[in-house]
């Protein structure tokens, strides 16, 4: 089992995921923040990400405009492992984006109004890598900001911290469950 940082952004997740399959990485989780669009997702919520529309350059490069799948038995695991900690979470669409804040606040009721959860920056790049470099990929994100339905950016770490710390403890036992498969 390897733990690695990405550092910020598709670009940098590419060339990290990129070395990471060269020395045969199976099976890769992201596990990050994420910032939420849509009004029934709140601060501290887990976003299992069953897609990732590609706002960022490098995913296009790589797969094109599509949205990209994670892979569907790791996002399983994850909603199984998730629900038996009793934690809030949803399933869906997000959208990976090259800017911090733009395109949530440029795009947000458009975005929300077509499924999307959320917005971050390497899922996108690290789903596609995987389907072209033979591992399987998902994520598990938790929501540290949001904009609210007046357009305001809304931050709570406090409400936070714990969620991050339960997502990694959820997303290390899914990888350590498919090492004794």
């Amino acid at each position: 089992m390897t733990v690695s940082t990405t550092g910020m952004g598709a670009p940098s997740a590419a060339i990290v995921m990129e070395e990471l399959a060269a020395l045969g990485a199976k099976k890769v989780i992201r596990v990050g923040t994420t910032g939420a669009i849509r009004s029934d997702v709140e601060l501290g919520d887990l976003i299992v990400p069953v897609e990732a529309v590609p706002l960022d350059g490098a995913t296009r490069a790589y797969a094109g405009p599509e949205a990209v799948k994670a892979d569907g038995a790791i996002v399983e695991e994850l909603r199984s492992r998730i629900e038996t900690e009793g934690l809030r979470f949803h399933l869906g669409r997000i959208c990976t984006s090259d800017t911090f804040y733009l395109e949530e606040e440029k795009g947000a009721r458009d975005w929300a109004s077509r499924g999307v959860l959320s917005f971050e920056m390497e899922c996108s790049v690290i789903f596609a890598l995987g389907k072209l470099r033979g591992y399987r990929a998902g994520a598990v994100l938790t929501v540290t900001g949001k904009v609210s339905s007046a357009g305001d950016r809304i931050i709570d770490d406090s409400t936070t911290q714990r969620s991050i710390e339960r997502s990694i403890v959820c997303a290390l036992d899914v990888i350590a469950l498919g090492r004794r498969a």
